[in-house]
């Protein structure tokens, strides 16, 4: 594959997970890290796959509304490994008790880490850099 097909293939499944966190659609959003994830958090804190399918699983079941963007800084690639490093914009209204939502914005520099496993893209590494968050 070209630099140019790696990159349209990468953007492709970064749609695919800003659609399901949209659609609140867990599975598809779950379904774009490998099973042997790493996930740094910003507090150092690493995780792994279990961990954040649980984490997750909370959020998506409150969530009212989502909207993401993001903008690539850098990247590399090198036979099946592709890095970037992403500064993400996210607007999202949760449910807080019953009735009641409250909107969270989110700033966040990260360094994601894709290996291609079973000629399918997965992210195998995550570092979060650096968070930003507001609540309405």
């Amino acid at each position: 594959m070209t630099q140019t097909e790696i990159l349209n293939k990468i953007d492709r499944i970064h749609e695919k997970g800003l659609d399901a966190i949209r659609d609140r659609n867990f599975e598809s959003y779950m379904s774009i890290f490998a099973e042997d994830l790493s996930y740094k958090q910003l507090n150092g804190k690493v995780i792994d796959k279990k961990r954040l399918t649980n984490d997750q699983k909370r959020y998506f079941s409150r969530i009212v509304s989502a909207n993401s963007s993001y903008q690539r800084i850098t990247y590399t690639y090198n036979n099946d490994l592709f890095s970037e490093t992403l500064q993400q914009e996210a607007e999202i209204s949760i449910r807080v008790f019953a009735f009641f939502k409250k909107t969270i914005n989110v700033m966040r520099k990260a360094t994601y880490d894709w290996s291609k496993i079973k000629d399918d893209w997965k992210i195998i590494n995550v570092e979060i850099l650096e968070e930003q968050q507001n609540q309405d």
